[in-house]
């Protein structure tokens, strides 16, 4: 019996420590990186008050629960962490945009093309679609700005054929030929208006190539790549002063840009196409938090974070 139990003990201690190495293979040395902290700021930004207005809040569609450790690495695997599947509402005086759109209204039937063995993991509570909830307003979508094309942050583009569709060229491309993250019947509608970014050598903060979406410095566009080959992010500038940097699915969680930290090991090599890529991605990020402490990093599918944002009201 004691035999059995040393067993046990042992196996669970090595599970552990296995566990805990992997954990920490996904923090991100900082000091491997140096040079990062050359920015080129946006003269503009010192007069907020000529930008154009605008609002943001949070539009949730779906949650799904997960684990600390798995969203973050070094972070607990046993910690409970909620995952948020989120469209972000922009409302500004040249058209009103979406950043992302969450689970739309035919998920349920949509998410049956994802492999079976996934489903289980990635399951979700669905909420309300993004355009259910704003069409109990007299707010128009007429732009959608997609940090990437997978399932669940392209879910709901069907749902609002009359907006202009955003992405990259090369993330379409690939998105229609294999299934990475994407679910094909989510891209492949005929009357999808898809419009394609197109980066100026213009750099912005410490990212050399930018595009400023509606010419007044309020939202500006910058690459992310690594999580998909071509994820994006925005900058979202208010006369207030504030500002926010909405950054898809580069980390899970704020703290993988502050600690910094990747994904888990498991999840990394699952879903993230180009691993030195996002390790640089990330790293732009953690020194663009160590200029600005109040800049307001939104990663897609941080619950605990959203929560504290100001969210969409019907």
């Amino acid at each position: 019996m004691k035999k059995t139990i040393v067993i046990a003990l042992s196996l669970l201690l090595g599970i552990s420590v296995i566990f805990y190495a992997l954990a920490l293979s996904d923090v991100i040395n900082i000091e491997d990186y140096p040079n990062n902290d050359q920015f080129t700021v946006d003269s503009r930004l010192s007069t907020p008050q000529n930008f154009n207005a605008l609002k943001l809040s949070i539009i949730n569609t779906a949650t799904a629960p997960s684990k600390r450790g798995l969203a973050i690495g070094g972070e607990s695997i046993f910690a409970d962490y909620t995952i948020s599947h989120s469209a972000i509402f922009i409302e500004h005086a040249q058209g009103n945009m979406l950043f992302d759109t969450g689970l739309g209204s035919h998920i349920d039937e949509q998410f049956l093309e994802m492999p079976e063995f996934l489903q289980p993991i990635l399951k979700y509570h669905f909420i309300e679609e993004a355009h259910s909830q704003l069409s109990d307003t007299n707010l128009d979508v007429d732009n959608i700005m997609l940090s990437h094309l997978h399932w669940d942050h392209a879910g709901g583009i069907e749902d609002f054929p009359d907006s202009q569709i955003w992405t990259t060229k090369q993330d379409l491309d690939v998105a229609m030929i294999r299934n990475e993250g994407s679910l094909k019947s989510q891209l492949d509608g005929k009357d999808i208006n898809w419009n394609f970014i197109e980066y100026e050598n213009q750099a912005y903060e410490n990212f050399a190539r930018s595009s400023d979406f509606y010419g007044d410095g309020s939202i500006v566009i910058v690459p992310l790549p690594g999580h998909t080959r071509g994820s994006l992010g925005i900058f979202v500038n208010l006369q207030s002063g504030k500002r926010y940097f909405l950054t898809g699915d580069a980390t899970y969680g704020l703290l993988g840009f502050s600690k910094p930290a990747e994904k888990s090991f498991m999840l990394k090599y699952a879903i993230d196409y180009n691993h030195k890529e996002l390790i640089t991605t990330i790293v732009k990020v953690y020194y663009l938090m160590k200029k600005y402490p109040d800049l307001i990093i939104v990663p897609s599918h941080d619950a605990e974070l959203q929560n504290t944002l100001p969210q969409f009201k019907r």
